[in-house]
């Protein structure tokens, strides 16, 4: 499905990164954000930093990138016009069938709909240690501790409503996990601890690449049944996070600026706001004929 259109080792530094993205349709305009914040402000102490960009408009991905990437080569996989949920959904299957083509030792993936506001890869090895795979805590379930939280609620009374929701579904923790036993991402709920962030996950290559394996199978075969997870390629996300030893980063790694309850914890990454639904239109099966 996915076939490329261009062109070892840990040590103290990234030296060599890949970060792997989806931009179908109209996300490539927010993709091009997303790359100028990379290739400004992301790895800045890496030899080597790759976008892997998957898209059905590869051509003007790579016209686009002659004349604002420098620093940062883009190497692009053609996919279909996939729209919603499918282009998210199938993320994993993408990696899957491209990871032949990779090269860098560390690996990242990162929605196109993200800013980088400032580098954040010496605190990213700080936090790393021995960790193989890294996810991020979502900010919509971010909580501070103690008398904090409890003044987030008086100030801001949405916050109640996870909270009831957490304790009616008996999960230690917030978040909105798949509770359809029926389906591959299904998270028992003792299992639900800290709920983590689809839009932003680290890993070394082999460790990467093998849990892309692992839930692109989940995936499709959820799909072969004819059933989506509810929160789609997250609940995936989540259901690994929450059977496989990861380490779990906090919110600087993924912040949103509407969240007010986030100013705990200062952003290197944050959500870009959006029109609601902005680039979510339907996969149009007319596409593919």
């Amino acid at each position: 499905m996915a076939t490329p259109s261009s062109s070892n080792g840990q040590d103290n530094r990234l030296t060599s990164v890949g970060i792997y993205m989806v931009a179908t349709n109209e996300y490539l305009e927010l993709w091009k954000s997303t790359a100028k914040s990379i290739e400004s402000k992301a790895f800045l102490s890496s030899d080597e930093l790759v976008i892997y960009l998957f898209t059905n408009r590869s051509a003007d991905a790579v016209e686009w990138a002659k004349g604002n990437l420098k620093r940062v080569k883009l190497i692009t996989s053609e996919i279909g016009a996939w729209g919603w949920p499918e282009a998210t959904l199938l993320r994993y299957e993408f990696i899957n069938e491209f990871q032949k083509y990779i090269k860098a030792d560390f690996l990242m993936y990162l929605d196109s709909d993200m800013e980088i506001y400032r580098d954040f890869s010496e605190r990213l090895q700080a936090v790393l240690g021995n960790s193989s795979i890294a996810v991020v805590q979502h900010p919509g379930f971010a909580r501070p501790r103690g008398f904090l939280y409890a003044i987030e609620i008086i100030k801001n009374p949405r916050l109640v409503r996870p909270l009831i929701k957490k304790i009616k579904s008996r999960s230690k923790g917030l978040g909105s996990w798949e509770e359809n036993q029926f389906s591959s991402a299904y998270v028992e709920p003792q299992k639900r601890i800290r709920y983590v962030h689809g839009a932003i996950w680290f890993g070394w290559n082999e460790d990467f690449l093998k849990m892309c394996e692992i839930l692109s199978m989940r995936v499709r075969d959820d799909l072969d049944r004819n059933h989506i997870a509810v929160w789609h390629d997250e609940s995936h996300l989540n259901w690994y996070a929450s059977n496989y030893p990861v380490k779990i980063l906090d919110n600087r790694f993924s912040g949103f600026q509407k969240y007010k309850h986030l100013k705990y914890w200062p952003a290197y990454v944050g959500t870009i706001e959006k029109e609601p639904n902005q680039g979510r239109r339907p996969t149009d099966q007319g596409d593919f004929d």
